[in-house]
């Protein structure tokens, strides 16, 4: 008779693994089996979000204006995306002719992210933002431009998908 020990690693969602210990006990009529469980924590995105680096994101599949978006997005316990990094940058850029969480609306040529924190880094397309027709106060990742430069000003009233930014949760 042989007595084993079994470890599970479950990592996240789905996935797990045994590994078996044999042990051979000194009396072979008495066995105990143990079973330890390990468990990491990561962060888990509602369904139907992204993740990427610690933080959720909802790709609209509807279009609305960049007033009606955010609405959207606070109503789903989010914001419009702030991208506060260049790899969030990069990682954003594919979904391109969305709405992000940029405005300078209360006062133009201000540009400032929808949790109030001022633009310091920025990835305008060549000639953006340009303020055309004198009604382009809302941003966007644009279509026609490369991953670092491809922000555009746009009229607000206009109907873009969006893009929803929230922290992750266990």
């Amino acid at each position: 008779m042989h007595c084993f020990q079994t470890r599970v690693l479950i990592t996240h969602w789905g996935q797990w693994y045994l590994t078996p210990v044999l042990q051979v006990p000194e009396d072979p009529r008495s066995c105990t089996v143990s079973i330890n469980l390990f468990f990491t924590a990561e962060h888990r995105c509602p369904l139907g979000w992204k993740s990427f680096n610690s933080k959720c994101y909802y790709i609209s599949d509807k279009k609305k204006s960049w007033v009606d978006s955010q609405m959207d997005c606070r109503q789903r316990g989010a914001d419009l995306v702030v991208i506060d990094s260049k790899e969030e940058q990069i990682f954003l850029s594919r979904f391109r002719g969305t709405w992000i969480g940029l405005t300078d609306r209360k006062h133009e040529g201000t540009w400032k992210w929808v949790d109030g924190t001022p633009l310091t880094t920025s990835y305008w397309a060549p000639g953006e933002p340009n303020d055309a027709r004198k009604e382009e106060d809302c941003a966007e990742i644009h279509s026609e431009h490369d991953t670092l430069k491809n922000w555009n000003d746009g009229p607000c009233s206009a109907e873009r998908n969006w893009i929803c930014e929230r922290g992750g949760f266990n």
